[in-house]
């Protein structure tokens, strides 16, 4: 049997796998991803998880070595909440100066709360023995994981888009699917996907556990309060405030 590290490109050791690198989906075969459905989303995860079976234990390279993005969102997420907990007691200590500081004040620090719950959540879930079960089996994710970049069409598991594969562990892909469609509103039933996918996975109920605290964060909340802190969008006073509005109907209630 010939070595993972012996494979001259990652496309190789795809096709190796029985996965079919291609340069674009057929019109024909487009999904409007407005459109999803429940069942959809479901082998959309099973599909994900095929990929990650195949994949897993590669070492070699695709032109250059696979980022290592294990663990990076949660730290991010660490961070967002160190900057919000700050911000807010600057605006306490020095007053609100605007109709988003005012805002902000009124709910911030149950947003904060909420956050702060999920990363306990996220400990809890066993996130270290999750963090070094991917690094003992190689795990690696596709990171674009948009219908129309990888999916089952027919007999064929195809992909188009390699650049956001990385090392990291396997939930992550489920998260980055689901977390999407969560943040346009989208009807479906999380809970259940996400138990779906940890089966497809066979993983333990503790991941489970981990990708719900993670979609239960208020991501779009603290993307708006970084936003607005470090005035990155030229909005005037009262787009931020609307966006923050917004934020907080994207963000929506934990699914714990």
């Amino acid at each position: 049997m010939i070595r993972d590290d012996v494979y001259k490109s990652f496309v190789e050791y795809l096709n190796s796998k029985d996965m079919k690198v291609i340069e674009k989906i057929d019109d024909e075969d487009l999904i409007n991803e407005a459109a999803v459905t429940q069942e959809m989303i479901e082998m959309q995860l099973y599909a994900l998880s095929e990929f990650h079976k195949k994949i897993m234990g590669y070492k070699g390279y695709m032109g250059k070595r696979l980022d290592n993005k294990t663990g990076s969102t949660v730290e991010q997420y660490k961070v967002n909440i160190k900057r919000l907990k700050r911000y807010l007691k600057n605006i306490r200590l020095n007053s609100a100066s605007s109709d988003f500081e005012r805002m902000l004040l009124k709910v911030g620090f149950d947003y904060l709360q909420r956050s702060e719950n999920c990363i306990t959540k996220i400990y809890e879930a066993g996130f270290m023995s999750i963090i070094e079960r991917s690094m003992k089996r190689t795990e690696i994710c596709v990171g674009n994981t948009d219908f129309n970049n990888i999916r089952r069409i027919g007999d064929d598991l195809v992909i188009t888009d390699l650049d956001k594969c990385c090392y990291n562990n396997v939930e992550m892909d489920c998260f980055n699917l689901l977390s999407k469609y969560l943040r346009k509103g989208t009807e479906l039933d999380y809970k259940s996907l996400v138990e779906k996918f940890c089966v497809f996975e066979n993983l333990e109920s503790n991941s489970c556990d981990f990708i719900l605290a993670l979609l239960s964060y208020p991501y779009s909340f603290m993307k708006c309060c970084n936003r607005y802190r470090e005035k990155s969008k030229e909005w005037d006073e009262e787009e931020y405030r609307d966006r923050l509005e917004k934020a907080i109907l994207k963000d929506g209630e934990p699914l714990w």
